[in-house]
């Protein structure tokens, strides 16, 4: 009789283990999908203020890309409402690289 309650126990708790592990796993997945979507927004921002940008300026330098790569989902932000103030591609890179030298 111990050994078949022994038996149970053991199968309450591997049950109680599966349904963890499965949560997590739900879990898991969810918050990947959450970071994926907010990876993705800021891809998005990224590139429409890149084509913007280059529907300006033209063709911007490899630093004022990495620069802008760079740049947090707030700066970005702060980019998108500076951009009308800009009249050269040189006030562009003056702001991105005080904005980048702030972090």
């Amino acid at each position: 009789f111990s050994e078949v309650e022994k038996l149970r126990k053991q199968e309450m708790a591997l049950e109680d283990a599966r349904g963890a592990w499965s949560f997590a796993k739900r879990e898991g997945r969810e918050e990947g999908r959450l970071e994926g979507r907010e990876e993705g927004r800021l891809e998005g921002k990224r590139n429409l203020l890149l084509g913007l940008l280059e529907s300006r300026f033209g063709q911007l330098t490899r630093n004022a890309n990495a620069l802008i790569e760079a740049l947090t989902n707030q700066d970005l932000d702060r980019l998108s409402k500076a951009i009308w103030d800009f009249n050269t591609s040189e006030d562009l890179l003056n702001w991105l690289e005080e904005h980048s030298s702030s972090k």
